[in-house]
């Protein structure tokens, strides 16, 4: 019965849209624009308040000695933050372009070369806004590289490993050169005197 109810409930839903977007064609451009700018402002007042609760927690902190351990969690929150703006930035440019290029604006013309292009550029960001949040938390937070570590020890072994692989075999001019050995003096840049 209640699945019933839930199914009306859908269709009167989609034919009262329907029928909105038939009566009010600009609200399928508008409404992404909207929601745009309502999460652009409450990304902007989230940003300075965490800014301004950073500030006074390391004010706090430091009169009292002790170490601020929340400052990752701030770091962390702005991060996000940012990362969110970045990546949905091509988004609202392509959505704006798409009004300024219907009537009654007109100003612009997406051809239709440039159109596919648009969408694949805007779908990349989107991708990386979905999927880079978990590389941020890695990069930032010790708690989420130790729990990630202790639920997967061979995955943290094996990238430890690659890290490591990595290191010894950067190029020249690099902090891990200076391990490599002279060919001509058959001596380390470690035991040469510079001074």
């Amino acid at each position: 019965m209640a699945s019933k109810r839930f199914g009306l409930f859908l269709l009167a839903s989609s034919w009262a849209t329907s029928e909105f977007l038939a009566d009010h064609p600009g609200s399928k451009i508008v409404d992404p624009i909207l929601a745009f700018c309502i999460l652009l402002a409450t990304n902007s007042l989230l940003v300075q308040q965490l800014f301004k609760h950073q500030k006074t927690r390391q004010s706090l902190r430091s009169a009292r000695g002790r170490p601020d351990n929340g400052r990752y969690a701030v770091i962390l929150s702005m991060g996000c933050a940012f990362l969110f703006l970045i990546c949905k930035t091509p988004s609202f440019v392509y959505i704006a372009l798409q009004v300024a290029s219907r009537p009654p604006f007109c100003t612009y013309r997406i051809t239709n070369f440039a159109a596919p292009h648009w969408v694949a550029f805007v779908w990349l960001f989107s991708t990386i806004n979905y999927s880079a949040n978990f590389y941020l938390y890695c990069a930032i937070s010790k708690m989420f590289r130790r729990q990630l570590e202790s639920r997967f020890p061979r995955l943290s072994f094996a990238l430890r490993k690659l890290r490591n692989c990595f290191w010894q075999n950067r190029g020249p001019g690099s902090p891990a050169s200076s391990r490599f050995i002279s060919a001509d003096t058959e001596t380390t840049n470690d035991q040469m005197d510079f001074s």
